[in-house]
Parts: C-alpha cells; structure tokens; sequence
C-alpha cells in the first residue's frame, strides 16, 4: 500500500500524540491484538511510515484510534524529537500535543479501554518513561 515496513528494522520513525481536553490528557490501554506493549497504558502511538508531515500523521493517527476528527482539534503542537531504545530497536521519537474540543471517543482495535487524566492520577496508569515524562509537561 506504499507504506515503508520497519518490521525488524534497526531504527524506526514513531509518532506519540498526547491528547488533552480542558487540562486531562488521554491515556489508551493497548489491547492484545497489538504486537508492542499489549495490555499496557500509553499514547496515540505510530509509525512514520508514508511520505506526510508529522502533523498529518498524527491527526489521521488521531482519527484511526479515538474517532476524533480534524474538524475537533483546536491546535497542533510539534516537539524536538528524541531517541529511546526498546526491544533491539531505536526508536526516532516525534512529540506531538494535540487540543482538541471533545472527550467522545470510539477505540478502534489497538486499544481496550481509555481514560481521561489528570496530574494527579498518572502514577496510576504506569506510563513508559518517557511517555509519562512528556505527558507531565502537557498537564495544564
């Protein structure tokens, strides 16, 4: 489909988009179904894998997993990207805050179940690292 294939690749480009409404973040549980961190708490999460811009990305990623459509987002916002190192692989990590102006949310079969946070409640969803370093930021 023209997508590139980062299956066993060494390094691989990923988008993690937090998601905020009126101060709370959204967190997604990853489901079974997924082949990385299934069962686990975490962000809109996905491959640059297709000739777009990381904004673009994130609000089809966006629309893919929450059903939340452009029309909803009230801005984009774009971090410095950063390494991480998981599982053999480098991950080339791009930030990506996105506010948008509803909490209704239809999971599509990566996630099993989501939550709407605020500060107060993160250390109860054991975020990765560095997801739960960023999303510490975006509280607010």
């Amino acid at each position: 489909d023209g997508r590139i294939d980062y299956a066993g690749a060494k390094m691989a480009p990923v988008l993690n988009c937090y998601v905020r409404h009126d101060g709370r973040l959204l967190v997604l549980k990853r489901s079974d179904k997924v082949s990385f961190l299934k069962g686990r708490w975490h962000v809109i999460a996905g491959y640059l894998d297709e000739v777009k811009t990381v904004e673009d990305k994130a609000i089809e990623e966006l629309g893919e997993e929450t059903g939340i459509l452009r029309a909803q987002v009230s801005s984009v916002r774009l971090y410095e990207p950063y390494l991480a190192h998981s599982h053999s692989t480098e991950w080339e990590v791009y930030p990506v805050l996105i506010d948008v102006r509803t909490m209704d949310v239809t999971l599509d079969w990566e996630h099993s179940a989501y939550a709407w946070i605020g500060a107060e409640e993160i250390d109860d969803y054991n975020l990765e690292p560095n997801i739960e370093r960023y999303a510490k930021k975006f509280f607010g």
